[in-house]
Protein backbone atom coordinates (compact mmCIF):
# COMPACT_ATOMS: atom_id res chain seq x y z
CA UNK A 1 0.00 0.00 0.00
CA UNK A 2 1.13 3.73 -0.65
CA UNK A 3 2.26 5.87 2.21
CA UNK A 4 0.21 8.87 0.93
CA UNK A 5 -2.30 10.37 3.14
CA UNK A 6 -5.57 11.18 2.05
CA UNK A 7 -8.31 13.38 3.11
CA UNK A 8 -11.92 13.33 1.61
CA UNK A 9 -12.17 17.12 1.79
CA UNK A 10 -14.13 17.55 -1.34
CA UNK A 11 -16.56 15.18 -2.83
CA UNK A 12 -15.92 16.67 -6.43
CA UNK A 13 -12.73 14.78 -6.13
CA UNK A 14 -13.21 11.58 -9.25
CA UNK A 15 -11.15 9.65 -10.72
CA UNK A 16 -11.11 10.49 -14.69
CA UNK A 17 -9.29 10.35 -17.93
CA UNK A 18 -8.48 13.09 -20.18
CA UNK A 19 -6.93 13.01 -23.81
CA UNK A 20 -4.77 15.58 -24.06
CA UNK A 21 -2.97 15.90 -27.59
CA UNK A 22 -3.59 12.02 -28.30
CA UNK A 23 -2.02 10.94 -25.24
CA UNK A 24 -4.55 9.96 -22.12
CA UNK A 25 -4.06 11.73 -18.98
CA UNK A 26 -5.03 9.46 -15.67
CA UNK A 27 -6.42 12.49 -13.70
CA UNK A 28 -6.49 11.64 -10.03
CA UNK A 29 -8.61 13.15 -6.84
CA UNK A 30 -6.87 16.47 -5.58
CA UNK A 31 -4.67 14.52 -3.09
CA UNK A 32 -3.56 11.90 -5.20
CA UNK A 33 -2.58 14.19 -8.41
CA UNK A 34 0.74 13.60 -8.13
CA UNK A 35 0.65 10.36 -9.37
CA UNK A 36 -1.32 10.99 -12.62
CA UNK A 37 0.65 10.18 -15.76
CA UNK A 38 0.44 9.67 -19.12
CA UNK A 39 -0.99 6.83 -20.94
CA UNK A 40 -0.70 5.18 -24.73
CA UNK A 41 -4.19 4.07 -24.66
CA UNK A 42 -7.40 4.78 -22.94
CA UNK A 43 -7.80 1.56 -21.33
CA UNK A 44 -4.33 1.30 -20.01
CA UNK A 45 -5.11 5.01 -18.17
CA UNK A 46 -8.34 3.51 -16.68
CA UNK A 47 -6.62 0.21 -15.70
CA UNK A 48 -3.88 2.61 -14.13
CA UNK A 49 -6.47 4.47 -12.08
CA UNK A 50 -8.08 1.28 -10.40
CA UNK A 51 -4.88 -0.08 -9.38
CA UNK A 52 -3.87 2.99 -7.95
CA UNK A 53 -6.99 3.77 -6.01
CA UNK A 54 -6.43 0.26 -4.48
CA UNK A 55 -3.30 0.13 -3.69
CA UNK A 56 -3.13 4.19 -1.98
CA UNK A 57 -4.32 3.74 1.49
CA UNK A 58 -7.66 5.79 1.54
CA UNK A 59 -7.97 6.11 -2.65
CA UNK A 60 -11.01 4.30 -1.97
CA UNK A 61 -12.91 7.45 -0.90
CA UNK A 62 -13.75 8.67 -4.25
CA UNK A 63 -15.15 7.58 -7.35
CA UNK A 64 -14.89 7.49 -11.12
CA UNK A 65 -16.11 10.00 -12.77
CA UNK A 66 -17.98 7.65 -15.02
CA UNK A 67 -18.05 4.72 -13.56
CA UNK A 68 -19.95 2.99 -16.74
CA UNK A 69 -17.37 4.17 -19.29
CA UNK A 70 -14.38 3.19 -16.86
CA UNK A 71 -15.93 -0.76 -16.64
CA UNK A 72 -16.40 -0.97 -20.12
CA UNK A 73 -13.04 0.29 -21.06
CA UNK A 74 -11.07 -2.16 -17.83
CA UNK A 75 -13.18 -5.07 -19.69
CA UNK A 76 -11.81 -4.36 -22.99
CA UNK A 77 -8.38 -4.84 -21.38
CA UNK A 78 -9.51 -7.84 -19.37
CA UNK A 79 -11.01 -9.70 -22.25
CA UNK A 80 -7.87 -9.10 -24.55
CA UNK A 81 -5.49 -10.86 -21.70
CA UNK A 82 -8.01 -13.91 -21.17
CA UNK A 83 -6.30 -17.67 -21.19
CA UNK A 84 -8.35 -20.44 -23.10
CA UNK A 85 -9.34 -23.50 -21.45
CA UNK A 86 -10.50 -24.81 -18.21
CA UNK A 87 -8.43 -22.77 -15.79
CA UNK A 88 -10.16 -19.49 -17.40
CA UNK A 89 -7.14 -17.08 -15.88
CA UNK A 90 -5.22 -13.94 -17.01
CA UNK A 91 -2.15 -14.72 -18.98
CA UNK A 92 -0.17 -12.03 -18.08
CA UNK A 93 0.28 -9.76 -14.98
CA UNK A 94 -2.45 -7.29 -15.21
CA UNK A 95 -3.12 -4.60 -12.88
CA UNK A 96 -2.75 -5.97 -9.27
CA UNK A 97 -3.16 -9.76 -10.44
CA UNK A 98 -0.14 -11.77 -11.15
CA UNK A 99 -0.73 -14.19 -14.35
CA UNK A 100 -2.89 -17.23 -13.67
CA UNK A 101 -5.44 -15.34 -11.37
CA UNK A 102 -8.99 -17.28 -11.93
CA UNK A 103 -10.67 -14.14 -13.96
CA UNK A 104 -14.05 -14.98 -11.63
CA UNK A 105 -11.52 -13.48 -8.76
CA UNK A 106 -10.36 -10.25 -10.98
CA UNK A 107 -14.15 -9.88 -12.11
CA UNK A 108 -15.33 -9.80 -8.21
CA UNK A 109 -12.68 -6.84 -7.06
CA UNK A 110 -13.72 -5.09 -10.27
CA UNK A 111 -16.91 -5.26 -8.98
CA UNK A 112 -16.51 -3.53 -5.83
CA UNK A 113 -14.12 -1.01 -6.88
CA UNK A 114 -15.95 0.23 -9.98
CA UNK A 115 -19.31 0.56 -8.51
CA UNK A 116 -21.69 0.41 -5.53
CA UNK A 117 -24.26 -2.04 -5.56
CA UNK A 118 -26.54 -0.45 -2.62
CA UNK A 119 -30.06 0.30 -3.41
CA UNK A 120 -32.76 1.59 -1.86
CA UNK A 121 -33.57 0.58 1.51
CA UNK A 122 -31.02 -2.02 1.46
CA UNK A 123 -32.30 -3.90 -1.66
CA UNK A 124 -29.94 -4.96 -4.56
CA UNK A 125 -30.55 -2.54 -7.67
CA UNK A 126 -29.29 -2.21 -10.92
CA UNK A 127 -27.13 1.37 -11.32
CA UNK A 128 -27.54 2.64 -14.54
CA UNK A 129 -23.73 2.41 -14.76
CA UNK A 130 -23.91 -1.39 -14.11
CA UNK A 131 -26.83 -1.84 -16.92
CA UNK A 132 -24.53 -0.24 -19.81
CA UNK A 133 -21.85 -2.27 -18.94
CA UNK A 134 -23.73 -5.21 -18.66
CA UNK A 135 -25.71 -4.00 -22.08
CA UNK A 136 -22.11 -3.82 -23.84
CA UNK A 137 -21.15 -7.29 -22.23
CA UNK A 138 -24.50 -8.77 -23.53
CA UNK A 139 -24.09 -7.51 -26.92
CA UNK A 140 -20.20 -9.09 -26.84
CA UNK A 141 -21.67 -11.99 -25.75
CA UNK A 142 -24.10 -12.15 -28.98
CA UNK A 143 -20.99 -12.69 -31.09
CA UNK A 144 -20.27 -16.15 -29.23
CA UNK A 145 -21.18 -18.70 -31.53
CA UNK A 146 -24.24 -21.51 -29.34
CA UNK A 147 -24.35 -25.13 -29.83
CA UNK A 148 -27.35 -26.65 -30.94
CA UNK A 149 -27.65 -28.91 -27.78
CA UNK A 150 -30.30 -29.44 -25.23
CA UNK A 151 -28.46 -26.88 -22.65
CA UNK A 152 -27.42 -24.37 -25.44
CA UNK A 153 -23.89 -24.25 -24.17
CA UNK A 154 -21.66 -21.62 -25.74
CA UNK A 155 -18.92 -23.03 -28.43
CA UNK A 156 -15.51 -21.03 -27.43
CA UNK A 157 -14.36 -19.43 -23.89
CA UNK A 158 -16.03 -15.83 -23.14
CA UNK A 159 -14.99 -14.54 -19.87
CA UNK A 160 -14.97 -16.03 -16.97
CA UNK A 161 -16.88 -18.60 -18.75
CA UNK A 162 -15.72 -21.71 -20.82
CA UNK A 163 -16.79 -23.20 -23.94
CA UNK A 164 -19.48 -25.81 -23.04
CA UNK A 165 -21.16 -23.38 -20.24
CA UNK A 166 -24.71 -23.79 -20.80
CA UNK A 167 -26.25 -20.02 -21.96
CA UNK A 168 -28.80 -19.94 -18.96
CA UNK A 169 -26.21 -20.20 -16.25
CA UNK A 170 -24.26 -17.14 -18.29
CA UNK A 171 -28.25 -15.74 -18.21
CA UNK A 172 -28.13 -16.08 -14.22
CA UNK A 173 -24.62 -14.74 -13.92
CA UNK A 174 -25.63 -11.59 -15.53
CA UNK A 175 -28.81 -11.26 -13.48
CA UNK A 176 -26.61 -11.90 -10.37
CA UNK A 177 -24.01 -9.80 -11.22
CA UNK A 178 -25.42 -6.68 -12.49
CA UNK A 179 -29.39 -6.91 -10.94
CA UNK A 180 -30.93 -7.29 -14.04
CA UNK A 181 -33.19 -8.75 -15.86
CA UNK A 182 -32.12 -10.50 -19.31
CA UNK A 183 -35.61 -10.87 -20.66
CA UNK A 184 -36.21 -7.05 -19.86
CA UNK A 185 -33.22 -5.52 -19.52
CA UNK A 186 -30.58 -6.86 -22.12
CA UNK A 187 -33.67 -8.81 -24.46
CA UNK A 188 -36.12 -5.87 -24.35
CA UNK A 189 -39.29 -8.24 -23.51
CA UNK A 190 -42.44 -6.96 -21.86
Amino acid sequence: MSEVQLTADNENHVYTVENVDGNFQSVFPEPMAALSFPHVTEAGAYCYLLNQKIATDGGDQWKFENPAYAARKICEDLLSILGRGDDQTITIDWMFNESGTPVSEVWKTLEMEIWSTDGEDGELAATNDQLRVAKDLWADLGNVPVNDDEKETIDEDWLLFVKGTPRIEIWHWFEETFYVSVAKDLMGLH
